[in-house]
């Protein structure tokens, strides 16, 4: 995450985009339920990637809607190749000019993982230790000598703070790289704590991790993120400031609606928030760390084990361990993911990766600054592409029919209403679900919302519908059949259950 923050290519083109303008939510839900056959021929394998890439499509332009931010893109690799990418909403508002799968957006905190890896690929070319405390010319020095090492920088266990109220002119000033940026705003600057002693998540402690990429690589961190870590992608420096059509606007929350966000340069912090991509260069970078084209598999796990505190205890942000850079948390079959997402001006973005056979690297990026469980909706667009083997034998929910009854609760609040068709929703069993009363919990920070579609869209083959995704104003979520006609899972950190009528 950086400045607005929570504590916390050559593919195929894609979808058009879907140019929908934003609308103030009130109290319906669009519900999509969708299966596929498990057994496929050649030919028909085609069939059903366009049946998978359309419901992908139809989940992003449904999380557009519900959210109502100005622009969501987004992309999948999967066992070996990208299988989607898909645009919903607008590049620029006023010009009217929709996303186009060669839009740039700002990967805000996402940019963190780039420069861990560039650091851990320093770390096994044996120019920078990863264990071993910094002691270069030119860093911050600390009058007690305190020294910190990468990994301490990178698992935010230097004890460095986050963005202050001091910082507030940071973004006027541009900086020539991240050794001149960390001169500038480090010197003199408090540690919160021992190095090794507590996780204080901290952006300034990778402009330090981009200082030291610096002088070990000899080169400035764009250069080397460009030309070591993500070469021939449409990864770079952020330049969504200077009228680039390239590079998406970015957008804020404003009294009459979504308004473009005032200019900040990001070369303060490089490696921590100040990269650009597309969605589709994103997950082909995470493809290519799948597939060991950047780290040796021993480097590779060493980024991925959790970091210790000094106590012996592992680092974790939130519920989640932190290792080198990367969070890491297991999903709902068990399958450990790595991740991180990120907050910025104007920008709104999560990478997932899930290593192991198939792998799949999913991104999702927006241009607006927003509340929202971004990386849980990076991994509900990565289920259309990710069957379990253990749904073979999972309970179905038969798709409910128009004018049924359902009845759950959203934490302790109470839900009722009735099930609507949705035409022109792609899946055998699209469906809107209409409240009586809507739940209270659903500002995610941006304008207020009209009634739009919270997409619950069948992710796996087979007959029914074992699980699905729900898109909301605060991002999609996964739920899963419970065998007595419900579905149930976690919406924005609190239980979501329904319940059909059957009768």
């Amino acid at each position: 995450m950086s400045t607005w923050m929570s504590p916390e290519r050559s593919p195929a083109p894609g979808p058009q985009p879907h140019p929908a303008g934003p609308q103030r939510w009130r109290h319906r839900v669009a519900l999509v339920l969708g299966t596929a056959p498990l057994l496929l021929a050649p030919g028909a394998a085609r069939a059903e990637d366009h049946h998978t890439e359309a419901l992908a499509q139809a989940l992003l332009v449904a999380l557009h809607e519900a959210s109502g931010v100005p622009g969501l893109s987004a992309a999948v690799w999967h066992d070996g190749r990208l299988r989607w990418q898909g645009q919903a909403g607008w590049q620029d508002l006023a010009a009217r000019r929709p996303l186009g799968p060669e839009t740039r957006l700002r990967l805000a905190s996402v940019s963190k993982l780039l420069t861990a890896t560039g650091a851990a690929w320093l770390h096994q070319q044996g120019r920078l230790d990863g264990d071993a405390p910094l002691a270069r010319p030119g860093y911050p020095a600390w009058d007690d000598g305190t020294r910190i090492t990468p990994r301490q920088l990178a698992a935010h266990l230097s004890g460095l703070p986050h963005y202050q109220a001091t910082d507030l002119m940071r973004g006027r000033q541009a900086h020539a790289d991240s050794r001149h940026a960390a001169q500038h705003w480090l010197q003199g600057r408090a540690l919160l704590d021992k190095p090794g002693h507590r996780y204080h998540y901290s952006s300034w402690g990778y402009t330090l991790l981009g200082a030291a990429i610096e002088e070990a690589s000899g080169l400035p961190l764009a250069e080397f993120i460009q030309t070591r870590i993500a070469p021939g992608l449409a990864i770079g420096p952020d330049q969504t400031d200077t009228d680039r059509e390239t590079h998406s606007r970015a957008y804020e929350p404003g009294p009459m609606g979504w308004r473009v966000a005032p200019p900040h340069d990001y070369s303060y912090s490089l490696g921590g928030a100040g990269l650009s991509a597309t969605p589709a260069a994103l997950a082909a970078w995470g493809g290519r760390l799948l597939q060991g084209r950047l780290l040796d598999s021993d480097t590779l796990a060493w980024m991925t084990t959790p970091s210790r505190l000094a106590d012996g205890g592992i680092a974790r942000h939130g519920a989640d361990a932190v290792g080198f850079g990367w969070r890491l948390r297991d999903d709902r079959q068990g399958r450990v993911t790595w991740f991180h997402n990120g907050s910025a001006i104007g920008a709104r973005s999560a990478l997932v990766l899930w290593p192991g056979a198939p792998a799949t690297s999913a991104a999702l990026l927006s241009n607006a600054s927003w509340v929202s469980a971004i990386d849980d909706s990076a991994r509900t667009l990565a289920g259309l592409f990710r069957p379990s083997p253990a749904e073979a034998s999972a309970p179905a929910l038969a798709c409910p029919a128009a004018g049924q009854r359902f009845s759950g609760r959203w934490g302790d609040q109470r839900l009722t209403g009735v099930v609507q068709g949705s035409p022109g929703m792609p899946g055998p069993c699209p469906r809107r679900l209409v409240l009586d009363r809507p739940p209270t919990g659903f500002d995610n920070g941006g304008p207020p919302r009209s009634p739009a579609a919270l997409s619950l869209v069948a992710l796996p083959p087979g007959p029914g519908v074992t699980r699905a995704a729900l898109a909301t104003p605060l991002g999609l979520f996964q739920l899963e059949a419970t065998g007595d006609s419900a579905l149930a899972g976690s919406v924005a950190g609190r239980e979501w259950v329904l319940s059909f009528d059957t009768r």
